[in-house]
């Protein structure tokens, strides 16, 4: 047997999709329940309630604290005996510090029973006569009464629970910064705070703290994206600065190289011509020497033929 039952009927109604927890008595309204909770899941409400007869642990209200928590709303059925259990009780608080919707409703004559303050200021709906609220008691108009009861201002109202559920999940897991909004989600949380319906619930301090939080959080990583960003860019110019020196050094490496080239080109025409003209006044010398060198040397050896006495092969 499983702690909480859940049923849902195959109608979709406009109101598909709303969540509500049911606290009551089981001394004296358990036939009740048996009937309310079929009854709303005909109009698309998705009714949560304790069945589990055994020994209330930790456990056990961590289950209930969840359920509530995750709930749009919290139906607590007004009988004699709800009026006085601690249970109902605790119920009622805790849906009070998570600012839930708590909507009332009589199921038994409750004349001279001391209810929860956060249930006594309430409006409620009947489910027997009472001709001084203009109840008639019929059970099916008290079911309809009851579902428009809960589907009022049932966007905001799924925020607040969407929001609540994600700031009591991190509020319990030591808030830690990877279970913060972000994006439209946080776009969403801070709408939530911002535009309260009249007479909806307010944001708890958890919902504040936690939409504060991813807040702050995500200004932080905004500038720091943005840093980065800069950066980054800084980084993108100066690396394209540097390139572009480096780019006008090449060309001026290469102009230079061009000039030396042009130059030892220059010079190697120039020694070119040089060296033609060496050539040219070489072939004049040659034929110089052609000319005079063999009649000097004829010359001479006459000379020392006549002094020395020597003969034509020069011994003396």
């Amino acid at each position: 047997m499983t702690l909480v039952q859940r049923r849902r009927s195959s109608d979709h109604s406009q109101f598909d999709g709303l969540k509500v927890f049911i606290s009551y008595s089981r001394g004296d309204a358990r036939a009740f329940v048996d009937r309310l909770q079929p009854a709303l899941e005909k109009h698309g409400v998705d009714a949560y309630v304790d069945r589990e007869d055994i020994e209330k642990g930790e456990e056990w209200w961590e289950r209930i604290e969840q359920l509530i928590t995750e709930a749009d709303s919290v139906i607590f059925v007004m009988t004699p005996r709800s009026a006085k259990s601690e249970i109902c009780k605790r119920e009622v608080a805790f849906a009070e510090h998570v600012k839930k919707r708590l909507l009332p409703v009589v199921a038994a004559d409750i004349a001279d029973q001391i209810l929860p303050q956060a249930i006594a200021r309430l409006n409620y709906i009947s489910f027997i006569e009472d001709r001084n609220a203009g109840a008639s008691g019929g059970f099916e108009d008290s079911v309809v009464e009851l579902a428009h009861a809960l589907n009022t201002d049932i966007a905001w109202i799924r925020e607040h629970t969407r929001i609540g559920a994600l700031a009591y999940r991190w509020e319990k897991s030591g808030r830690p910064a990877e279970m913060l909004l972000r994006g439209g989600e946080l776009a969403g949380g801070e709408t939530l705070l911002g535009s309260r319906p009249r007479n909806a619930p307010e944001p708890t301090s958890a919902h504040i703290a936690f939409v504060t939080q991813s807040r702050r959080v995500a200004t932080r990583r905004q500038r720091i994206i943005l840093v980065i960003s800069l950066a980054v860019t800084v980084i993108a110019l100066g690396l394209a600065i540097y390139a572009l020196i480096q780019r006008n050094n090449a060309i001026q490496q290469e102009m230079i190289a061009i000039t030396k080239t042009v130059e030892a080109e220059k010079q190697q025409q120039q020694a070119l011509q040089r060296l033609t003209e060496l050539c040219q006044s070489w072939r004049v010398t040659n034929e110089w020497i052609d000319n005079n060198i063999p009649a000097g040397i004829y010359n001479l050896r006459a000379e020392l033929h006549d002094v020395f006495k020597f003969d034509d092969n020069c011994k003396p």
